[in-house]
């Protein structure tokens, strides 16, 4: 949600464009969590899109309801709360 965020995940889309002609046509996703503790994180939205030729072609974005709670410092780096969801 961060605006810092956001122009990093666009950096990345234009690096790839650099990329051989083998990455012509790829999903890419991106997870938020309820905290950064892999072994009892929990996921509270799922993001992807689809690019062909360095291009978003189609987008798709859901959230998910978690059973533990979103940590302070989850909301802090994806805006999303525990009424959020």
């Amino acid at each position: 949600h961060g605006l810092a965020l956001t122009l990093f995940k666009a950096l990345q889309l234009l690096d790839a464009k650099k990329l051989d002609t083998a990455l012509q046509r790829y999903v890419t996703f991106d997870l938020e969590t309820t905290d950064k503790d892999v072994d009892v994180c929990e996921v509270v939205e799922v993001g992807a899109v689809r690019v062909v030729g360095g291009e978003i072609v189609e987008r798709f974005h859901t959230l998910v309801k978690p059973y533990r709670p979103i940590t302070p410092g989850a909301t802090k780096v994806h805006g999303y709360s525990d009424a959020a969801v």
